[in-house]
């Protein structure tokens, strides 16, 4: 077992580099350029591999021997070994979480992460001085996401981005799901990302990071058919003395909500035999 996870975290360095170029090419716009298609291509082929070594550990192994392996070992690596290994913990769980209220959490979540790509597309249009540092966040979010997120990323070179893709299965998926199973998910989300943006501010943590948080507040509203208790719990920041420094970018946040409404989400229909 120990052998296949450290196989993994071979292939998961392969994985980062290529990542780390896709970056690289991203940020001097050269994304037309024909190495930015071949890195692709190349990130594929690790990622291939990654999730045949994936299948075939869950295969042969207890999934709680795994995952305590995945834990003991976290403890004796370095920083960045322990962030692959945090890799291969989301996939392993993608795969074997199967029951409801997993695959209700992914498919709004995963509606949620694509918006907030688009929206923090958006606040790089406007805001060019954090252009290299958000982009550089955005593919590092890619590298946390679970396998069927990152192929979907890799199927459209990317370009998910701008426009945020529902695969059919997961849209009809989606209106089944009643409007208060799909908030609570929301609403858990959302006191837990509006608490780490909080902590952001009042620490002054750097810009990007702030931004990159707001994104993912201003995508749940999208999401969302039901925004006022979120909005009420903005509402309130807006009226706490303690949260002077935040109250600019809570602002915003309501500023945005009809621009966000218009994002284009196109639905990619996929046909199964």
């Amino acid at each position: 077992m120990t052998i296949k996870i450290n196989e993994l975290i071979k292939i998961g360095t392969n994985i980062n580099n290529y990542y780390e170029r896709l970056i690289d090419l991203e940020i001097l716009r050269q994304r037309r350029k024909s190495e930015f298609l071949r890195t692709i291509n190349k990130l594929r082929e690790q990622l291939d591999q990654e999730n045949a070594l994936i299948n075939e550990l869950i295969s042969n192994f207890n999934l709680e021997n795994i995952m305590q392996r995945i834990k003991e070992l976290k403890e004796k690596l370095d920083i960045f070994s322990q962030s692959i290994l945090e890799r291969i913990e989301v996939k392993i769980a993608f795969l074997t979480n199967k029951d409801k209220e997993s695959k209700l959490n992914y498919l709004v979540k995963k509606d949620v992460f694509f918006i907030s790509l688009a929206i923090l597309d958006t606040t790089i249009s406007k805001h060019p001085e954090l252009a290299d540092q958000l982009i550089t966040s955005m593919y590092y979010s890619y590298f946390e996401t679970s396998s069927e997120i990152e192929d979907e990323l890799l199927r459209n070179q990317f370009l998910v981005v701008k426009s945020p893709i529902t695969t059919l299965g997961a849209h009809m998926e989606l209106e089944n799901i009643s409007t208060e199973e799909k908030d609570q998910i929301l609403l858990e989300m959302f006191k837990e990302e509006l608490k780490i943006l909080l902590i952001y501010i009042t620490k002054n943590v750097d810009l990007y990071l702030i931004e990159y948080k707001i994104s993912i507040l201003r995508a749940i509203l999208v999401v969302s058919d039901n925004e006022e208790t979120f909005i009420k719990l903005l509402e309130e920041i807006l009226n706490d003395s303690n949260y002077e420094k935040a109250k600019e970018f809570i602002k915003r946040i309501f500023d945005s909500i009809n621009i966000d409404k218009e994002i284009p989400i196109r639905i990619n229909i996929k046909v199964g035999r």
